[in-house]
């Protein structure tokens, strides 16, 4: 991920998060606060997103996320916004 990120420099990363929330939210917390990733906004998808959003709370990198089942328009509106809120 750390070589991807200083190749691609992406405007935004889609993750899924699955259960374990909090496991795999720790692994993710580690994963944005690496310097290649910093400043990078996330749009996180998971089975619950409810439960996730306990979790998350009021993180400001994370912009949305989106439950499943979702459509492809939702993932790119959420892509768009997080790419135009970073700006």
């Amino acid at each position: 991920m750390e070589a991807f990120a200083r190749q691609h420099r992406p405007a935004a990363i889609v993750y899924d998060i699955p259960p374990p929330y909090d496991r795999h939210w720790t692994f993710m917390n580690h994963m944005r606060h690496m310097p290649e990733l910093a400043g990078i906004p996330f749009v996180i998808t998971t089975t619950n997103a409810r439960r996730l959003q306990e979790i998350v709370g009021t993180d400001a990198q994370v912009l949305e996320i989106v439950g499943k089942p979702y459509d492809l328009d939702q993932i790119v509106n959420a892509v768009t916004s997080a790419i135009d809120s970073n700006a």
